[in-house]
């Protein structure tokens, strides 16, 4: 998102951009309420009035500090989490009400030890070996990150489509438009 918002600032630096953070419920529903012109994220369960783009197709990854024992494995099998501090988003979050279910599907408890509602405040504590997170692709540490590392989940290996989403019936400013078709190139060129 960095990438994208200087980029746009660089092509339009007379538009005040305005980015709101938050849990996917809470986007959503400023985007229904007309606050928003779009959103990204996780799209979950479609909604008639939204027009869902997608961006990018990832999976689930836990993330965690380089030196945790998950750092030699290719991918984390779901039963590996038993027992592990995880570092969540709330109880609302798509991760968290995808993942208890498969977890108590497979007869175990995830033990969300500490909730925390931004990434930033997330990646600080894994960084800091309070524990790991479950974490959307995109969403995980990048590749050269000097701290953290990420493995897919498998099994089950749960598919996370990232989106674009808007209210159908919004007509957006040329502004927001500019901003919309940044993202969809960003994505479409592999970047994400």
């Amino acid at each position: 998102l960095i990438g994208i918002v200087l980029e746009y600032r660089r092509l339009y630096p007379q538009v005040t951009l305005v980015v709101h953070e938050g849990l996917q419920a809470s986007i959503r529903q400023e985007i229904l309420n007309g606050v928003l012109d779009f959103g990204i994220g996780f799209v979950r369960e479609p909604m008639d009035e939204l027009a869902v783009e997608t961006l990018h197709d990832g999976c689930f990854h836990v993330a965690f500090h380089r030196e945790h024992p998950f750092a030699v494995l290719a991918s984390v099998p779901l039963r590996a989490l038993e027992g592990e501090v995880l570092v969540s988003l709330p109880p609302s979050a798509n991760p968290r009400l995808i993942f208890d279910g498969a977890a108590a599907s497979a007869g175990f408890r995830l033990d969300h030890r500490i909730t925390v509602n931004t990434y930033s405040t997330l990646y600080a504590l894994l960084g800091a070996r309070a524990g790991v997170a479950i974490l959307p692709d995109p969403g995980v540490p990048e590749p050269g990150d000097r701290l953290l590392l990420s493995r897919p989940i498998d099994a089950p290996r749960v598919p996370s489509r990232f989106s674009l989403y808007s209210l159908k019936s919004r007509i957006m400013s040329t502004a927001a438009l500019a901003l919309r078709q940044l993202m969809v190139e960003h994505y479409s060129a592999g970047r994400g």
